[in-house]
């Protein structure tokens, strides 16, 4: 019987993988200053815009989850017709309306069958309790556990057992435009108090998005030096060991550009030596927008969880 992965285009994968036989994607909404858009955009695309300054925070922009109408049509025109079943994994629930879209569809899944003329398909849809790099995480785990042969049950099960080690990190480089935004969504998240004493001192947030929770880990002087506290903590917990062998990062520039961050060429090398995958993409446009350019992004899975970063 075959199986699919869905998640949403704020997920941070590589783009082979974003549409390939395992994992499809779920194109979101994006308002660009008055222009909507749905967000099938590519990466090369994503740094167009980033270059071309069509990021202005002045502009009001934003991202917001697919409507139930767009996922029933979604599932219709790409899902029912090709799997037999399909495990969704959303953004989480306390940041996006997109998993309780899915909840709705899902209520009106009978309908949606008979519509495609199949009765067999079915459908499990999963909060990630994170986002962007980390949803990217849970997915690739999710092909990994996959390949073990586990019965549907025992996968779903696994994912679920999976998601509470999974820790996700991000640096903006620019703290006014993460207010600017903020503040657009009506999120007190970022306080203007903050904002003027990270310009002041040059601090930089290490944010974490986990277990459907959003926060501050860590305050440092300088983004580059953010970027590498993130790195560092990556190296550590590659040494005290791993709960899945995969690592995601994402940046919201040029590729190239993550090798010039202090301590990256170090991470590739230790997590090939250690036996790890490292997975780099370009940021979606939707955290590009809501984070800004030059953001650095980092999720993995440690096998202590207690083991985070802190101040």
């Amino acid at each position: 019987m075959s199986t699919v992965i869905i998640v949403d285009s704020a997920c941070e994968l590589p783009e082979l993988l974003a549409n390939s036989s395992s994992i499809r994607t779920l194109p979101i909404n994006i308002l660009l200053g008055e222009q909507p858009i749905r967000d099938e955009l590519s990466g090369a695309q994503t740094l167009e815009y980033i270059r071309e300054g069509r990021l202005n925070p002045k502009l009001v922009s934003s991202s917001d989850a697919a409507s139930p109408d767009q996922i029933a049509k979604f599932l219709k025109r790409e899902i029912i017709p090709r799997y037999n079943y399909a495990v969704v994994q959303t953004v989480s629930s306390k940041r996006s309306d997109q998993y309780e879209h899915w909840q709705t569809v899902i209520r009106k899944l009978s309908q949606l069958r008979q519509e495609s003329g199949k009765d067999t398909f079915g459908m499990t849809v999963i909060d990630t309790g994170t986002a962007f790099s980390g949803q990217a995480l849970v997915a690739l785990e999710t092909v990994r556990l996959a390949r073990g042969r586990l019965s549907r049950r025992e996968l779903i099960q696994r994912v679920k057992d999976f998601i509470p080690f999974l820790q996700a990190y991000t640096a903006p480089a620019d703290l006014g435009y993460l207010r600017r935004r903020a503040v657009q969504r009506g999120d007190n998240t970022v306080s203007l108090l903050n904002t003027l004493v990270g310009k002041a001192l040059r601090i930089s947030p290490v944010v974490f998005g986990m277990n459907n929770d959003l926060g501050l880990s860590a305050r440092v002087k300088g983004h580059e030096n953010a970027t590498k506290r993130i790195i560092e903590h990556a190296m550590e917990a590659i040494h005290r060991g791993l709960h899945s062998p995969l690592i995601t990062v994402s940046y919201a520039g040029p590729l190239d550009e993550l090798e010039e961050q202090p301590r990256f060429y170090e991470l590739q090398q230790l997590a090939k030596a250690k036996g790890c995958k490292l997975f780099t993409s370009t940021a979606r446009l939707s955290s590009a927008i809501n984070l800004g350019p030059r953001n650095f992004g980092l999720a993995l899975a440690p096998k202590d969880p207690a083991f985070v970063i802190s101040e």
